[in-house]
C-alpha cells in the first residue's frame, strides 16, 4: 500500500457519507475533493457541494497515484461493504482509516484499512481491527479484542475484553458482549442484546 494522501475521494453518497463528512470536517482529517458512486446512483454532478463522479470513471479524473479513497456504506447493505472495499482496492487506491479526534485508544492499536471510528469510542490495549469496519459513537471495546473485516458496531455497544468478532457481523445499538466471547462470521446481534456464550456462523441473536 502506498503513502496515504491527504486529498481524498469518498465512495458512497448515502447517509453514512453525510455522517463521515461531518467527522472529517470537524476534526480536519482529510481534504474531501469529490464523491463517487456506482453509475446507477449518479443522477447529478454534485453531492454536498462537491463534484460527484461515477465510480467507473473515478480513476481517470482522480488517479490513485494522487488521491486516497474512503469507502462509505452503512449497515443495510452488509455484503456490499466487502464488494465496494475490494473494488476500491482493485483500482489501486490507498484506503486510510478515519478516526475521530476524541477516540480514546492506546499506541498498540492495530488497524487495517478503511476503518471508520466515531467520537466517544474507547478501545482497550492489545486490540486488533481488520479492514473496513464501522464503529459508531460511544462504543466500549475492551482489551485484546480481535475484530475481522466489514463489521458494523452500532452506538453504545459494550464489547468485553478478549472477544473475537467475526467478519461482516452487525452488533445492534446498546448490545453487550461479555468477556471472552466469540461472535462468529456474519452474525446479527439485535439491539439491546446480551451475549453470554459463543455464537454460530450466519446466525441471529436477540434479547
Amino acid at each position: 500500500m502506498g503513502k496515504i494522501k491527504k486529498d481524498i475521494i469518498l465512495y458512497g453518497i448515502g447517509i453514512m457519507a453525510h455522517y463521515v463528512t461531518k467527522v472529517i470536517e470537524k476534526d480536519g482529517l482529510f481534504n474531501i475533493v469529490a464523491y463517487c458512486a456506482d453509475g446507477e446512483f449518479v443522477d447529478t454532478g454534485q453531492f454536498l457541494c462537491k463534484p460527484l463522479v461515477s465510480f467507473g470513471e473515478v480513476q481517470e479524473i482522480y488517479p490513485p497515484e494522487a488521491f486516497s479513497m474512503l469507502v462509505l456504506i452503512g449497515y443495510k447493505r452488509m455484503r456490499d461493504r466487502e464488494k465496494m472495499f475490494l473494488k476500491a482496492m482493485e483500482k489501486g487506491y490507498s484506503l486510510p482509516n478515519c478516526v475521530a479526534g476524541n477516540v480514546n485508544s492506546f499506541d498498540d492499536l492495530v488497524l487495517g484499512q478503511n476503518n471508520i471510528i466515531f467520537s466517544g469510542t474507547y478501545i482497550g490495549v492489545g486490540t486488533v481491527l481488520g479492514n473496513n469496519n464501522i464503529i459508531r459513537p460511544n462504543v466500549y471495546i475492551g482489551h485484546d479484542v480481535s475484530m475481522g473485516d466489514h463489521c458494523y458496531i452500532s452506538p453504545g455497544c459494550n464489547i468485553g475484553g478478549g472477544c473475537t468478532i467475526g467478519d461482516m457481523s452487525f452488533i445492534g445499538i446498546g448490545s453487550t458482549i461479555t468477556d471472552g466471547r466469540r461472535i462468529s462470521r456474519e452474525n446479527l446481534v439485535g439491539a439491546g442484546s446480551l451475549i453470554l456464550q459463543d455464537t454460530e456462523p450466519f446466525s441471529r441473536y436477540f434479547g
